[in-house]
C-alpha cells in the first residue's frame, strides 16, 4: 500500500496528473485503465476535417495580427472564432485591436 491507504498504482496515477497537469477526463480515463486494464474504451480515431484554404488562411492572419493562438471552428459559414491568450497583456492587446 502507497500513502493514504492508496494502492501503489492509484498513487503513482495521483503523481502522474500532478506532473502532467491532466484534466478531469485524462484522470478519469487514466484511473479507468489502471482499475480495469483488460477493458481498454478504444477511441475512435481522429478525423481529420479538410480545413478551408480561406478559414486557414484567416486564421494565420487573425494569429499574426494579434499575436495569439487563434481557432477557428467553420461549419459552412457560421461557427465561432476562438482567442487563446497567455496573459493579461495578452487580452488588453486584443481587446484594443477588437474594440478600434
Amino acid at each position: 500500500m502507497g500513502l493514504a491507504g492508496f494502492p501503489d498504482h492509484l498513487e503513482q496515477a495521483a503523481k502522474e496528473v500532478l506532473a502532467k497537469q491532466l484534466s478531469v477526463r485524462q484522470t478519469e480515463e487514466l484511473v479507468a485503465k489502471l482499475l480495469d486494464p483488460e477493458k481498454q474504451v478504444e477511441k475512435p480515431e481522429a478525423v481529420t476535417k479538410a480545413i478551408d484554404p480561406n478559414v486557414r488562411e484567416a486564421q494565420r492572419s487573425l494569429e499574426r495580427s494579434l499575436g495569439v493562438k487563434v481557432d477557428i471552428q467553420d461549419r459552412h459559414g457560421k461557427g465561432k472564432i476562438i482567442l487563446k491568450y497567455g496573459s493579461l497583456e495578452d487580452f488588453d492587446r486584443i481587446v484594443e485591436a477588437l474594440g478600434k
